[in-house]
């Protein structure tokens, strides 16, 4: 992994990864999917092709020492609850 560092001396945003998880399918179990972003300098990201269901949001390549303290789609907390794409 390599770590960008922006010019605040923080990690940049486009060293992360954002990955969405799909929760078990009660119709097949042991069914899984998910899906990886690539974050943006600006910190926007976008993931095509889900299907619907209930995902669970994930930061990955992140720094030693730092975490996702937050996940929120508009008012929305999908860091706690599933994400459920329309």
């Amino acid at each position: 992994m390599e770590l960008r560092i922006a010019p605040n001396g923080r990690p940049a945003f486009n060293s992360f990864r954002v990955q969405l998880q799909s929760e078990p399918v009660s119709c097949c179990p042991g069914k899984w999917s998910h899906h990886l972003a690539v974050v943006a300098a600006d910190g926007r990201f976008r993931v095509d092709n889900v299907r619907s269901g209930d995902y669970r949001i994930s930061i990955t390549d992140l720094p030693e020492g730092f975490y996702l303290k937050d996940a929120r789609l508009s008012e929305r907390d999908v860091f706690n609850a599933p994400l459920r794409p329309s």
